[in-house]
C-alpha cells in the first residue's frame, strides 16, 4: 500500500491522509502519492478513475478523478525523492490520457491551488514522519478547512533567503532574454550585466524573466551575469553565471561520400549538433566530437537520394546546409587477359569509375593497381611474383569514393608450356586438310605459295581447312599456338596427289561364296569390295596384294557378277576398278561323236569330244578305247571342243569311253561319264570300204568360232561350205551323197583326199550327212551338225540415263545434257520377255561400237556400262543394240545424246554496284552496309553463284543483293558454272564495312601540372581518323601545339603548356573528326575528372617518357623479337622538368633511381626497362613528400 494525501484546491485543506490502494475524490483536489516516478509503470484512465500501476505490480485507484459532467481540475503529484515533488501531466485539456506521461518538478504545490494561502500547507510534511503529518493536517485546519480543533499554530516566520538560478548561459541573441527560477513568488528579482542592473519579472510560478531586447547589444564573447532575489522579509538570494554570446554560424559541415548501406560520416564544428535530413523527411541528430567527427546510421538509402546536413552550434547558430547525392552504385570492374604464357604478367581490365581505388588479390596477397582514369586499370608487368603454371584465382576490387565496392573474380591461367607438334593427316590435291592439335589451340597452316590459313582446334583437338588445290609433292606445314600464346614446333607433310592402282584377279569358280583377291600398289591403302550394292572391307596384305576372305560374300547365284574394288590411300586419293566374276556350280557334260559310224579294217575316223563348256585336265589318258587306238587329241577353242583320230584295229567292236572324273570345267566342277560304242551305231564291218572319212565346216565359215553360224557369217545364199575328207578306198567315179544330193568323185578330189561342198542350211540345227553305198549293203557314212541362228533379236534395248561422277555437278544426266565426265556411266534395260540367255548389249558412239554390257538382271533386263576409253571433247550420239549369243545384231536404239565439256568457262569480272564510297575515296572502307554484287563478261549460258569468304571457307550467298553486311572485312567472288559443271571463279573483290563511330581517349604524360609545365598529350583513337587538327581541340588553363601523327591517324601527340590559374582541360568534339569510313566520332575530355589538374605548389620533375630512338627500328609501333634482343629490355628516354635537381628520386615501374648531375645537365634519363609479350605500361613517378606526385607514362607494345 502507498501513503496518499488529498488536499482541497479551494480551501487548501487536507481532506485525507491515508495508507491505502484506493481513494475517492469529491471536490477539486491535489492527490499526493508517496512514490518515485521511477517506480511507476503506467498511469491510465478507467472511466472516471485514474489508475496508477507500479512496477512491483501494485495498483492505486483514485476514484472520480475524472468528472463525467465537467472537466474537473484534479492534479496528481508524486514525491519522487525527499524534498522533491513531481507533477504528473498525464491528461490533455479534454481529459484524454497522453503517453508518455510528462513529469514537471515542483518547489511546492501552491501553484496547483486556487488562491494564495502560501503558509497554509507544505507538501514536505512526510519528511518529518508522523509528527509532520499532524503538522500538515493542522496547517490545513488553520486554513479553515476540514481540520479538528485544539491544534497549536505553527511559527511561519521566514528567515531563509530565496533560492534563485539563471538558466540562459549561451545564446546567439546579442540582446537576449534571460530567465531562471526563484522559489519565492513574491521576491524582487534584479539582473546585473556588465555592471548595469536591470529589474526582472517574478512570474509567481517559480520562474523569473528578463524580457528580450532589455539588455543592450552585447558583443560576442563572455559576459558576467549576477541575479539577486529579495523576499518580503528582506532576505536576499544571489547567483552568478557567465553568459556566452555567440552569433557566428558554424561552417557548413563536410559530408563524406554516402552509399546505400554504410554509416554516414563527416566533420563539423566540434560540439555542434549535426542534423541529417533524409529523402523521406526523417532526421537524425548527433553531436560532433572534439575532433569534429560525426556519424549517423544509414537508414537504407538508394542511389540518387539527396541527403541534407546542417550543423547547429550550442548557441543555436545554424550552418548553411550541405547536400550530397547518394552513390549507391558499385563501380563495375573487369579483368582482361586471363590466360598467358608470362608467369609474372601484367594484369589489366576496365573500371567505370576513374577515381576508384583498384586492388588485385592473387594467392592471398593484395597488390595496389593503377586506375588509369580512362576506363582502364593496370597492374604493371613484373609486379606479381613468379607464378606457377596452372590456375590462380584473381580477385579485383574497385572501391569508389562513397565506399561502394565492385568485385570481380576470375581464374588467371599461367601456361608456359608449348603445345605438342600438331598432327597433319595425309594430304591430297583436293580434299580438306585435316589433323589434330591441342584442343582450343589455333592451328596455322602454311601452303607452298606462302599463303596461310588458321583454324581453332575443336574440343576433341580436331581441325580442318579447305584445300587450295595442292599438287603432288607440295609441302604443307602446320604449327599450333595455344590460347596462352605458346607456339608448338612445326609439323610438315608432303602432298600425295596420286591415287593408288588396284586390280581384281580374274575369277571363275564353283565356290558361290568365293574369296576375292587382286593387287594394290599402296601397302596402307584401304580396300573395299562392292558387289550387288553391298560394300565389304577387304584386307590389304601390305605386300602388293589384297584379299577378301572366303565366305565373306553371301551365296551368289550361278552366272556373272560385277565386282567394284576401291582403294583409298591415307591422303584420301581414291581409285576404282570394276570386273565381272563368274560363279559356276554346274557339272560339265560330254557328247562323243564320230565322222564315220561304220569302220572298215584299219580305217581312221575323226572323233569329236563336244563338252557343254570349256574343260581342263582332259588328255589321252582320260580316254579308254577298244577295237582300235586313239591319237592326236587337241582343242582349238580353249577346251570346249576336242578332236582326235581313232584307227580301227583287231576284230573287237570299237568303243570310246571317258570318265567324268577325268576332267573339270574352268570352275573346277567334275564332269559326267560319256561313251561312244555300238549303242550309238559305232561298229566295225570287215567288209566295208573306207570311202568317206569325215565331214566338217570349212575354215572361215564360223568366223567367231562360237559354234553357231549367224546371219552375217551365212551370207545371202543360205549355204555353208563343208570339207569332206576321203577314205583310203575312195576312187575316181565313186558316187557320194551329200544330204541326198549325189556327187561323183573326181581325180583332183582323190588327189586332195577332200571334197568341198556347198550345202543349204536353215535357221536351227542342220545335220549334214555324207554317205557312200557300195551296193553290197555296206554304207559308209560321215556327218556333222551345223547350228544356224540367223534371226536377229527383235527387242530394242534403251539407254535410260547416264551418271556424271565428276564434281562439282554429279548425278543423273538426261539426253542432251552436258557433262565434264569423260567416261559417264550408262544405265538401261532390255525387255526381259523373249530375252535369250547370253545376249549382250553393244554400245555405239556415233555409230562405232565402244563396248558391250552384260545384262546383270535377266528378270528386269537391267544393264550398265562405263566406257573404258574416255570420250572425246564434243558431241556424242550414243546408241545400243541387242546382240544374241550367235552374234546377230538387233535393232539400234534411239540415240542418247551427250556433250562432253571439260573446259572451264570464262569467269568474267565481279564488281560492287550501288555502293557508297564514304570517307576516304578509293580506300576500300565504307559505312554503307547495303550494296549489290555485279558480274560482267562471263560465258553465256553459265550459272552464277555469289560467294563470301566466311571463316576460311567460301560460302554460297542467296543472291547478289547484300542488305546488311556486318562490320569488318568482307571478301566476295563469283563462281561461274557451265552446263557441264565446269567451274571458274572471278578474282576476289574486298570491302571493309565500318559503321562504328570512332572513339577517343585523351591521356597525358603528367596529370599534375606545375606552373608553366609542358606535358605530352596523346590522342588515342579507336581507329584511324581524318579531318583532325588543332582547331578541333578546345583547351583551358593553357595552350596546345605541335599536333602530329606518325601512324596514319590512329595516334596523335601534342604539347600542352600550362598557363594562368584555371584548371586545365582539353576537349575534342566528336563532330570534328571522322574515321576512314566517314563515321563521325564521339566527344572526349581530359580534365579534373581524370585527375588532370594544376597545382601551383607542385614540382615539375618529370617531363615525359618515350621509347628511345632506334628501339622500334621499323617504326611500326611494336617491338619484335629482333628489336627486343636477348635481354628482354627496351630503352626509354625520360625527359626531366625544370624543377628536377640532383638527388631527386624517381621511380621507374616501381624501381628507384636517383638523378645525377649529368642527367640534370642533359635534362634526360635513359632507363632500361623489362618488357614482355603484350602491352606494357611504363610509369615514371616523383613524390615530393608533400602529397604531390609528378607522373609520366607510356605504353610499349
Amino acid at each position: 500500500m502507498s501513503e496518499i494525501q488529498i488536499i482541497a484546491k479551494s480551501s487548501h485543506a487536507t481532506l485525507a491522509n491515508i495508507t491505502a490502494n484506493t481513494a475517492k475524490l469529491n471536490q477539486a483536489s491535489v492527490v499526493l502519492i508517496k512514490a518515485s516516478t521511477s517506480d511507476i509503470k503506467s498511469i491510465t484512465r478507467d472511466g472516471t478513475s485514474a489508475i496508477v500501476e507500479l512496477k512491483n505490480g501494485e495498483k492505486i485507484v483514485i476514484e472520480d478523478f475524472f468528472s463525467t459532467q465537467t472537466a474537473t481540475n484534479n492534479s496528481l503529484v508524486f514525491e519522487d525523492a525527499p524534498n522533491k515533488l513531481m507533477w504528473a501531466q498525464f491528461v490533455d485539456a479534454q481529459g484524454n490520457v497522453i503517453d508518455p506521461v510528462i513529469y514537471e518538478p515542483l518547489n511546492n504545490i501552491e501553484a496547483l491551488l486556487y488562491d494564495e494561502q502560501s503558509n497554509a500547507i507544505s507538501p514536505w510534511a512526510w519528511v518529518g514522519g508522523v509528527a509532520a503529518v499532524g503538522a500538515i493536517a493542522a496547517a490545513a485546519g488553520s486554513g479553515g478547512g476540514g481540520g479538528g480543533g485544539g491544534i497549536t499554530p505553527v511559527d511561519n516566520s521566514d528567515h531563509t533567503p530565496p533560492k534563485v538560478t539563471v538558466s540562459t548561459q549561451l545564446s546567439n541573441d546579442s540582446t537576449p532574454a534571460l530567465q531562471g527560477t526563484v522559489n519565492d513568488p513574491t521576491a524582487k528579482i534584479t539582473v546585473v550585466v556588465n555592471g548595469v542592473t536591470y529589474p526582472a519579472t517574478n512570474n509567481g510560478d517559480g520562474t523569473w524573466t528578463l524580457a528580450d531586447n532589455t539588455l543592450p547589444t552585447l558583443t560576442d564573447g563572455s559576459h558576467t551575469v549576477v541575479v539577486n532575489a529579495t523576499d518580503a522579509a528582506g532576505n536576499v538570494g544571489s547567483t552568478t553565471e557567465t553568459l556566452l554570446v555567440d552569433t557566428v554560424a558554424p561552417a557548413a559541415p563536410i559530408v563524406n561520400p554516402v552509399n546505400a548501406t554504410d554509416t554516414i560520416t563527416g566533420t563539423a564544428e566540434a560540439g555542434s549538433t549535426v542534423k541529417v535530413t533524409f529523402p523521406d523527411g526523417t532526421t537524425a541528430t548527433v553531436v560532433a566530437d572534439s575532433d569534429g567527427k560525426w556519424s549517423v546510421p544509414n537508414p537504407g538509402l538508394h542511389d540518387g537520394d539527396k541527403v541534407t546536413v546542417v550543423a547547429q552550434d550550442p548557441a543555436g547558430n545554424s550552418s548553411p546546409p550541405t547536400e550530397v547525392l547518394v552513390d549507391g552504385v558499385t563501380p563495375r570492374v573487369t579483368l582482361d587477359n586471363l590466360l598467358t604464357n608470362d608467369n609474372t604478367p601484367a594484369l589489366h581490365g576496365t573500371v567505370d569509375d576513374p577515381s576508384a581505388k583498384v586492388t588485385v588479390v592473387i594467392d592471398g596477397v593484395i597488390y595496389p593497381a593503377i586506375n588509369n582514369g580512362d576506363g582502364t586499370w593496370t597492374l604493371p608487368d613484373n609486379t606479381l611474383p613468379t607464378l606457377t603454371d596452372g590456375s590462380h584465382t584473381v580477385v579485383v576490387n574497385a572501391t569508389d569514393a562513397a565506399g561502394n565496392i565492385g568485385t570481380t573474380t576470375d581464374s588467371l591461367v599461367i601456361d608456359t608450356i608449348a603445345p605438342s607438334v600438331p598432327v597433319i593427316h595425309p594430304v591430297n590435291g583436293t580434299d580438306a586438310i585435316t589433323g589434330t592439335a591441342e584442343a582450343g589451340s589455333t592451328v596455322k597452316v602454311t601452303f607452298p605459295d606462302g599463303n596461310t590459313a588458321t583454324i581453332v582446334a575443336d574440343s576433341d583437338g580436331k581441325w580442318s581447312l579447305p584445300n587450295p588445290g595442292l599438287q603432288d609433292g607440295d609441302k604443307v606445314t602446320a604449327e599450333a599456338q595455344d590460347p596462352a600464346g605458346n607456339i608448338s614446333q612445326p609439323a610438315e607433310v608432303t602432298v600425295d596427289g596420286v591415287a593408288p592402282r588396284v586390280t581384281l584377279d580374274n575369277l571363275l569358280t564353283n565356290d558361290n561364296t568365293p574369296a576375292l583377291h587382286g593387287t594394290v600398289n599402296d601397302p596402307t591403302a584401304k580396300v573395299t569390295v562392292s558387289i550387288e550394292g553391298v560394300t565389304y572391307p577387304a584386307t590389304n596384305n601390305g605386300d602388293g596384294t589384297w584379299t577378301l576372305s572366303d565366305n565373306t560374300l553371301p551365296t551368289l547365284t550361278d552366272g556373272s557378277h560385277t565386282v567394284v574394288v576401291n582403294a583409298t590411300d591415307l591422303a584420301g586419293n581414291s581409285n576404282t576398278t570394276s570386273k565381272d566374276i563368274s560363279i559356276d556350280t554346274t557339272a560339265p557334260n560330254l557328247a562323243i561323236t564320230t565322222s564315220d559310224t561304220t569302220l572298215s579294217p584299219n580305217e581312221t575316223v575323226d572323233i569329236t569330244f563336244k563338252f557343254s563348256e570349256k574343260v581342263i585336265g582332259f588328255d589321252l589318258s582320260d580316254i579308254q578305247v577298244t577295237g582300235g587306238s586313239i591319237s592326236q587329241l587337241k582343242t582349238t577353242d580353249g577346251g570346249l571342243s576336242w578332236t582326235a583320230k581313232f584307227t580301227q584295229s583287231g576284230t573287237d567292236q570299237p568303243s570310246i569311253n571317258v570318265s567324268g572324273t577325268g576332267y573339270t570345267d574352268l570352275a573346277g566342277n567334275n564332269g559326267t561319264d560319256a561313251i561312244l560304242d555300238g549303242d550309238n551305231n559305232f561298229h566295225y564291218d570287215p567288209d566295208a570300204k573306207d570311202v568317206i572319212g569325215s565331214v566338217a565346216l570349212s575354215v572361215g565359215e564360223d568366223v567367231n568360232n562360237d559354234g553357231v553360224i549367224n546371219a552375217a557369217e551365212l551370207g545371202a545364199d543360205g549355204k555353208v561350205n563343208v570339207d569332206i575328207t576321203l577314205g583310203v578306198d575312195a576312187v575316181v567315179g565313186d558316187i557320194i551323197k551329200i544330204n541326198g544330193d549325189s556327187h561323183t568323185l573326181t581325180q583332183s578330189e582323190i588327189d586332195a583326199q577332200k571334197v568341198v561342198a556347198s550345202v543349204n542350211v536353215t535357221d536351227g540345227s542342220n545335220t549334214i550327212i555324207v554317205q557312200h553305198d557300195d551296193g553290197l549293203g555296206h554304207i559308209d557314212t560321215a556327218q556333222t551338225t551345223v547350228n544356224v541362228d540367223i534371226t536377229a533379236p527383235t527387242i530394242i534395248p534403251t539407254i535410260g540415263s547416264a551418271t556424271d561422277n565428276v564434281t562439282p555437278i554429279t548425278g543423273t544426266l538426261n539426253s542432251g545434257d552436258s557433262t565434264n565426265d569423260k567416261s559417264p556411266s550408262l544405265i538401261g534395260n532390255v525387255a526381259p520377255s523373249g530375252l535369250v540367255d547370253g545376249s549382250v548389249v553393244t554400245i555405239y558412239d556415233n555409230g562405232i561400237p565402244i563396248g558391250t554390257a552384260v545384262i546383270t538382271d535377266p528378270a528386269t533386263g537391267a544393264w550398265s556400262f562405263t566406257p573404258s576409253t574416255d570420250l572425246s571433247e564434243g558431241n556424242h550420239s550414243l546408241t545400243v543394240a541387242l546382240v544374241d549369243p550367235a552374234g546377230n545384231k538387233g535393232i539400234v536404239s534411239p540415240s542418247f545424246d551427250l556433250i562432253v565439256d571439260t573446259l572451264a568457262p570464262t569467269a568474267g569480272t565481279l564488281s560492287f554496284n550501288n555502293l557508297t564510297d564514304s570517307g576516304v575515296q578509293g580506300d576500300g572502307i565504307t559505312n554503307d552496309k547495303a550494296f549489290d554484287l555485279s558480274i560482267s563478261g562471263q560465258e553465256v549460258g553459265t550459272t552464277v553463284v555469289y560467294q563470301e569468304l566466311i571463316g576460311g571457307t567460301w560460302t554460297d550467298l542467296a543472291g547478289p543483293n547484300i542488305t546488311s553486311a556486318s562490320d569488318g572485312n568482307h571478301s566476295y567472288r563469283a563462281k561461274v558454272v557451265d552446263a557441264a559443271g565446269n567451274e571458274s571463279t572471278t578474282a576476289n573483290i574486298n570491302i571493309n564495312i565500318d559503321t562504328t563511330a570512332p572513339s577517343l581517349a585523351i591521356t597525358t604524360s603528367d596529370t599534375t601540372l606545375s606552373p608553366n609545365e609542358a606535358v605530352d598529350i596523346t590522342f588515342k583513337f579507336s581507329e584511324k581518323v581524318i579531318g583532325f587538327d588543332l582547331s578541333d581541340i578546345q583547351v583551358t588553363g593553357g595552350s596546345i601545339s605541335q599536333l602530329k601523327t606518325t601512324d596514319g591517324g590512329l595516334t596523335w601527340t601534342a604539347k600542352f603548356t600550362q598557363s594562368g590559374t584555371d584548371q586545365p582541360s582539353i576537349n575534342v568534339s566528336g563532330g570534328s573528326y571522322t574515321d576512314l569510313a566517314g563515321n563521325t566520332g564521339t566527344d572526349a575530355t581530359l580534365d579534373e575528372n581524370n585527375d588532370f589538374h594544376f597545382d601551383p605548389t607542385a614540382k615539375d620533375v618529370i617531363g615525359s617518357v618515350s621509347l628511345s630512338a632506334g628501339e622500334d627500328a621499323n617504326n611500326d609501333g611494336v617491338i619484335n623479337t629482333t628489336e627486343l634482343g636477348g635481354d628482354g629490355k627496351v630503352n626509354v628516354d625520360i625527359t626531366l622538368g625544370i624543377d628536377a635537381v640532383v638527388g631527386d628520386i624517381i621511380k621507374i615501374n616501381g624501381d628507384s633511381h636517383t638523378l645525377t648531375q649529368s642527367e640534370i645537365d642533359v635534362q634526360k634519363v635513359v632507363a632500361s626497362v623489362n618488357v614482355t609479350d603484350g602491352s606494357n605500361t611504363i610509369i615514371v613517378q616523383h613524390e615530393d613528400g608533400l602529397g604531390h606526385i609528378d607522373t609520366a607514362q607510356t605504353i610499349v607494345n
